[in-house]
């Protein structure tokens, strides 16, 4: 992650792909030149339903983008489950 003002933090957001369910959010940590990392547990996986996933970016000034974008892609990244 990188901008050309301070990064204040990185969110993970994850849910399972059943859209009645609420978004968890992990705060990244910074391993150091741009690089960040969470974990998602282990409970948030299920058979029974895909994982979703994207991250926001939030710089000094309050500014923020997510990834994927979504004014130009999906707005998500799925994790498919293996049944």
């Amino acid at each position: 992650v990188s901008d050309h003002s301070q990064i204040d933090r990185v969110l993970l957001y994850y849910r399972p792909t059943r859209q009645a369910m609420e978004y968890s959010v992990v705060t990244m940590k910074c391993m150091g030149k741009g690089l960040y990392s969470a974990t998602i547990p282990e409970e948030a996986f299920t058979t029974e339903f895909d994982l979703i996933y994207y991250f926001e970016a939030i710089d000094e000034y309050g500014n923020g983008i997510f990834y994927p974008d979504p004014d130009k892609e999906d707005p998500h990244i799925v994790i498919k489950i293996r049944r």
